[in-house]
């Protein structure tokens, strides 16, 4: 029975409500009264007491067994555990299931590993130079066996400088960058202003390009180059007709 006034929901058969005792049929409050003044029906049922933790009080009694039951020791098991969870809403034990791991204390079995894929490496690219090898500069001043230089396209740099094209650490009277010989249709040389100044076949480089012919004697600092042109494809075809 459900109370109109509260919506407590009463036990089936009670004619009041029993939290605020009014009646079940109409909701009109009469306290004490014997027949609702409202609907004329007998209410001759007294409304259930509750504690103060609301629970349903005994007939007559003023003690409440939940309550009691919860404060007594030894009540943890059986009946009264369960009392004692339902009054105190509290968590109940969660049963295991399939996915749980087994009370044994046996380890789940290890998941596959899944094979190690590595990333494709980007492949180091390879940059050849672009400047073509035209010309060889060869000496044997600092080696019995020779040194030997290749020259390419464009200027080249002769010093004791490592980024020169030719270095020459050996010689100490060669300026970091001495002279160059450049290659654009004929091979020119000139002297960078160097202290111990640059030669071709015993006579100085005045200028700053000068032509250089094939096989001459160069002398920068204490270095003494032989000057080889490489014929080109046309010019070594000629040749050999």
């Amino acid at each position: 029975m459900i109370c109109p006034n509260d919506g407590i929901d009463n036990r089936e058969g009670a004619k009041r409500c029993k939290k605020c005792g009014a009646c079940l049929n109409c909701g009109q409050k009469d306290p004490g009264e014997k027949i609702c003044r409202k609907c004329r029906i007998p209410l001759s049922e007294s409304a259930a007491r509750q504690c103060a933790k609301g629970h349903s009080l005994p007939a007559g009694s003023d003690r409440c067994d939940i309550c009691e039951g919860m404060a007594r020791p030894g009540m943890d098991t059986g009946a009264g555990r369960a009392r004692q969870d339902f009054a105190s809403g509290g968590p109940r034990k969660r049963e295991p299931t399939e996915i749980d791991e087994p009370a044994t204390g046996t380890p789940p079995p290890p998941r596959p590993s899944l094979p190690r894929v590595d990333s494709p490496r980007r492949p180091v690219t390879q940059f050849p130079n672009a400047r073509k090898i035209v010309g060889l500069l060869i000496t044997y001043t600092w080696n019995q066996e020779g040194d030997l230089f290749a020259l390419r396209e464009g200027r080249n740099l002769i010093g004791r400088d490592p980024d020169c094209d030719v270095c020459l650490e050996a010689d100490a009277a060669l300026g970091g960058k001495h002279a160059h010989i450049t290659f654009l249709k004929n091979f020119m040389i000139g002297d960078m202003i160097s202290r111990s100044g640059t030669f071709v076949d015993d006579e100085p480089v005045e200028q700053e390009r000068q032509q250089l012919r094939n096989g001459a004697r160069v002398r920068t600092g204490s270095t003494v180059w032989t000057f080889v042109a490489i014929p080109s494809g046309e010019e070594a075809k000629n040749a050999g007709s």
